[in-house]
């Protein structure tokens, strides 16, 4: 049985606990403690982060996206990537998109009302205003091209797959927490999110909800 190293609250891993629930792959989970400083966490990953999936001969994978491809690959049903190339590069590619750029964007307007510290999160008493607004316009653009991207389709491949699962964290989780008009703005990406929350796998292994703490006095 494969061991996956994981924060639950880390959207990385949610996506990685969302591929191995659709597969129907069990696994061992471990929270890690003190990541910077176990030395046996440290040799299983050069970055230090998670998630890290540890295989049944001791090889580590580690990167969300690499992971979820490995699964793919290894156990090709169900599938959750289509079999014709372009639509494979396509979802590929929505999966890029909600990493590499719409999830730091968001992550950006986040930092300007919030602070982040040992896993606990601080409303911060004065919000930076350009910074948030960077952060938003930044997102929109992104979050308008994933709309198109929806259209009237169920999931955004056709059948659900590894780009439903890439989008799911920062829509389903960071968007709402920023409190983003995703009906009235992008209606296609919010239909989206209610199917996509439907699925077992995805409420099985879905992070719990956000708690918001006031800075201390």
């Amino acid at each position: 049985m494969p061991t996956l190293y994981h924060f639950e609250g880390s959207p990385w891993c949610w996506k990685v606990r969302i591929a191995l629930a659709e597969k129907g792959i069990a696994c061992k989970a471990i929270v890690p403690v003190n990541r910077d400083k176990d030395p046996q966490f440290q040799k299983l990953t050069p970055v230090g982060k998670v998630p890290v999936l540890v295989l049944d001969d001791g090889v580590s994978l580690i990167e969300s996206t690499v992971i979820n491809e490995y699964l793919e690959e290894k156990h090709p049903h169900p599938a959750l990537l289509p079999r014709e190339p372009e639509a494979r590069a396509r979802c590929r590619m929505i999966e890029e998109i909600a990493d590499a750029y719409l999830a730091p964007a968001l992550r950006l307007t986040f930092l300007a009302r919030y602070r982040y510290d040992a896993g606990k999160i601080y409303r911060q008493k004065s919000v930076n205003r350009d910074q948030e607004a960077e952060g938003l316009k930044i997102a929109g653009g992104y979050l308008d091209y994933l709309d198109s991207q929806a259209g009237a389709r169920e999931y955004l491949c056709g059948e659900f797959s590894l780009a439903d699962i890439g989008l799911i964290p920062p829509i389903t989780r960071s968007a709402r927490l920023l409190d983003l008009p995703m009906p009235q703005r992008w209606p296609n990406l919010a239909g989206w999110a209610e199917r996509a929350l439907a699925r077992p796998s995805v409420k099985a292994t879905a992070p719990p909800p956000y708690q918001i703490l006031e800075e201390p006095v």
